[in-house]
């Protein structure tokens, strides 16, 4: 082919013209969202729905992989609070391995649908089964207030942390505002009380930022205080890692488990009581993470938008039989994920099978989709509609208002 037979000039020509096409990309949708909210004022504006669609993007196609992760770490984490612990270990839920995969999907799909557009039907579908599920526990004492606000505070603190930490740049101040106008949106939607944050917030402008640090601090004062050793905390821990390493090989669960255990912080180490890894995996970690941030800033073209990572069948594909919306990723056991022949067969599948992992088809694991109102626990199954239609209409009245008054639930203080 005459294109080998280039000599290196012309090849020098090319990976320059490579570089430079990488560079005018990569930070294409960063700018973007740069240029319409420049300054503190500008940010005053953003709507729930500007907050959606940046965050939408970020999830999806600037940090696929590592900020969908990090919104799963920040649930493990709550498990370094012995009250959050403690109750979870007395419903069950997550003391066995059985329970602990159930509640690991149907944490993720309630996610899901609580993450769809802030106008749609499936958002508020998501919210009045959350609401419902926790309600039940709110009022009888078992889940406290401080509780619901520190997990609500991970959705936005950990994505921020794991991606300066791990990506290839930082969130920027007007992304970080994003995050906060969409979960203070849903706090607000859950009933959560900000007034916790309300110090942190004195005499700083009113805008989402301002919001998302205020919550960053107070969440920090709360591990510091809170995140303390217990066995409730180790026993879920171990139990969540088990299910995340289901088949691994035997030989490599060692390294696995160090390298799983790297990943964490030192307070929420000690929390779970995990030992300290030997000091070459943080360097190993370390190591192969710049490598990794090097190669996407420099050499990597960004993800396009027709390539979004998406985690569950959109609204206008749900399941032409059942009706139901179905996963379309799985770890460890694929619940709600449809029986198709690539999800069976194909090449992933494949590679489960030989690890002994499961592929979707069992009827234990729920292959026809899922509805929101059927979502969490088997003793809560088919329960609670009444609750959930109140509050339904509740959101939508609630949905009604705000975008009448512009759509940002000001003011944050």
């Amino acid at each position: 082919m005459d294109v080998l037979k280039l000599g290196w000039p012309q090849w020098a020509v090319i990976a320059s013209l490579y570089l430079i096409t990488v560079r005018a990309l990569r930070y294409r949708r960063r700018d973007k969202v740069t240029r319409r909210f420049p300054t503190r004022e500008a940010m005053a504006t953003m709507t729930v729905e500007d907050a959606y669609e940046i965050q939408r993007d970020l999830n999806e196609v600037e940090f696929p992989y590592f900020f969908t992760q990090a919104l799963f770490f920040g649930f493990f984490k709550t498990y370094g609070i012995p009250t959050i612990s403690d109750l979870l270990m007395k419903t069950g839920q997550l003391s066995k391995p059985e329970n602990a995969s159930k509640r690991t999907a149907d944490t993720g799909a309630v996610l899901s649908e609580t993450n769809s557009h802030p106008q749609g039907e499936r958002r508020i579908q998501g919210l009045a089964r959350m609401n419902y599920m926790h309600g039940l526990y709110r009022k009888s004492g078992k889940i406290l207030d401080d509780d619901m606000l520190y997990t609500l505070s991970l959705l936005v603190t950990e994505p921020i942390k794991w991606v300066e930490r791990i990506e290839w740049r930082p969130l920027t101040d007007a992304e970080m505002c994003a995050l906060g106008v969409y979960w203070k949106d849903t706090g607000d939607a859950m009933d959560i009380s900000f007034e916790k944050l309300m110090p942190y917030m004195k005499g700083k402008p009113n805008d989402g930022l301002t919001w998302t640090q205020a919550i960053m601090a107070w969440s920090e004062d709360y591990e510091r205080e809170n995140m303390v050793p217990m066995q409730s905390n180790k026993e879920l821990g171990r139990h969540t890692l088990d299910i995340l390493l289901r088949g691994t090989p035997e030989w490599m669960l060692g390294a696995v488990n160090h390298i799983a255990s790297s990943i964490m912080d030192t307070r929420l180490r000690r929390a779970l009581m995990i030992e300290d890894p030997p000091q070459y995996y943080f360097t190993f970690l370390g190591g192969f993470l710049n490598i990794r941030r090097f190669m996407l800033r420099y050499l990597a073209l960004p993800r396009p938008g027709w390539m979004r990572m998406r985690f569950t069948t959109d609204d206008q594909n749900p399941d032409p039989e059942t009706g139901k919306y179905h996963a379309l990723h799985w770890n460890d056991y694929p619940w709600y994920v449809k029986p198709t022949f690539w999800n069976r067969w194909g090449p992933g599948a494949i590679l489960t099978r030989l690890t002994g992992g499961v592929v979707p088809g069992d009827p234990q694991y729920i292959p026809g989709g899922y509805l929101a109102s059927e979502l969490g626990p088997e003793k809560m199954r088919g329960k609670g509609d009444a609750e959930m239609e109140k509050n339904r209409a509740e959101l939508r009245e609630r949905t009604r208002r705000r975008i009448a008054t512009g759509g940002c639930p000001m003011p944050f203080h």
